[in-house]
């Protein structure tokens, strides 16, 4: 999930939306259904990419990380379909377990395989923050979404591009991440000192 956001700049809201027939490893992207995206408009994302051989592919690690998940989804939850949720609820050890061996959930608890809320998503990253020593106020999925913006534009990603990947309808929300950038790339020269050791020409 936090690969998703912070790679592919999904709203929470977009992630927990994803079905299984929306996630195409081969194609190496992701499909934002219409109905889950904020501009009711269905668009295509790109997960990270490499060129190996002339062609691009999935980087490793990440098709790694996803395909470990899709095996652990349908490890839990056999039932599933390519139409069920991306990403699910899968309780604890022992509910796997027991879910594993009987096919019931613990009374008063989610069985494993429902779609994730967006609640759930926003209290899981602050579990993890806080196992990191991170500040949990800070682990927000719309900060993962901001990363993939202002990492994209520093990159050198055009604003057209970037506003269709993160779904803007207008280039003027899209250009604070570019404005951003441009401000970085100023101090990165400026720190640079490219003149430094010259003896530069004054005026007469």
């Amino acid at each position: 999930m936090i690969q998703v956001m912070a790679f592919c700049g999904l709203r929470v809201a977009e992630m927990v939306g994803l079905n299984g027939n929306d996630l195409d490893m081969e194609a190496g992207r992701i499909r934002v259904r219409a109905e889950n995206a904020k501009g009711r408009r269905t668009r295509f994302v790109d997960l990270p990419l490499t060129i190996a051989d002339g062609e691009e592919r999935v980087k490793p690690e990440v098709a790694g990380l996803m395909a470990s998940w899709l095996r652990l989804r349908s490890g839990v939850c056999h039932h599933l379909s390519e139409e069920d949720p991306l990403f699910i609820t899968l309780g604890s050890g022992q509910q796997l377990c027991t879910y594993r061996e009987t096919g019931e959930a613990h009374p008063g608890a989610r069985p494993p395989g429902e779609r994730l809320t967006t609640d759930a998503v926003r209290t899981i990253l602050k579990r993890i923050a806080e196992k990191a020593g991170v500040d949990p106020t800070l682990a927000t999925p719309h900060r993962l979404r901001h990363y993939f913006g202002l990492t994209s534009a520093m990159a050198g990603v055009p604003t057209t591009a970037l506003m269709r990947a993160m779904g803007h309808r207008s280039p003027i929300m899209t250009a604070r991440y570019s404005e951003f950038a441009d401000s970085q790339r100023r101090w990165a020269f400026a720190r640079a000192d490219i003149t430094k050791g010259m003896s530069l020409p004054t005026a007469s």
